[in-house]
């Protein structure tokens, strides 16, 4: 799965990445997530609770920072587990990049979910992915408006 897209911030890069590296910040953000622990240097650890159609997912996993250069890019592995799919992994870059009003973040998502589409279904999984990414995005710059870290 190959998904891209951008959102733009009506704030700085700096405030961005302050929220996309703090712990409860990211809890807040994160769609269904039920636990958030860790840190920036060490990675977090992660449980978040979904249903895809009518079927419960309960994902236990960590989240990586693989490459970072703070209010510009962050480059992250994803990976969970469940008794459903088995081990899922991704990886995400993240791109701040300072516009006229605001800071854009780009996103690319890389994963090969073929074990999850052939379970539910290319375009279910596609709709998932694209509305908890919308979700993290909308959460995220409520966060940052009216909780500033």
């Amino acid at each position: 799965m190959h998904v891209t897209g951008q959102h733009l911030f009506q704030t700085t890069p700096a405030q961005i990445a302050k929220a996309l590296t703090n712990p409860q910040a990211l809890a807040r953000c994160i769609p269904k997530c039920t636990g958030l622990s860790g840190s920036l240097s060490e990675g977090f650890a992660f449980e978040m609770h979904h249903k895809v159609g009518p079927v419960p997912i309960n994902l236990k996993g960590n989240i990586l920072v693989r490459e970072e250069k703070p209010d510009d890019h962050y480059i992250v592995s994803i990976t969970g587990s469940n008794k459903i799919t088995g081990t899922l992994e991704c990886t995400v870059a993240l791109v701040l990049e300072a516009a006229e009003a605001g800071t854009e973040l780009s996103y690319t998502l890389e994963s090969d979910s073929t074990i999850v589409e052939n379970l539910f279904g290319r375009k279910r999984i596609s709709h998932f992915v694209q509305t908890g990414i919308r979700h993290f995005m909308d959460r995220l710059e409520s966060h940052i408006l009216f909780e500033p870290v």
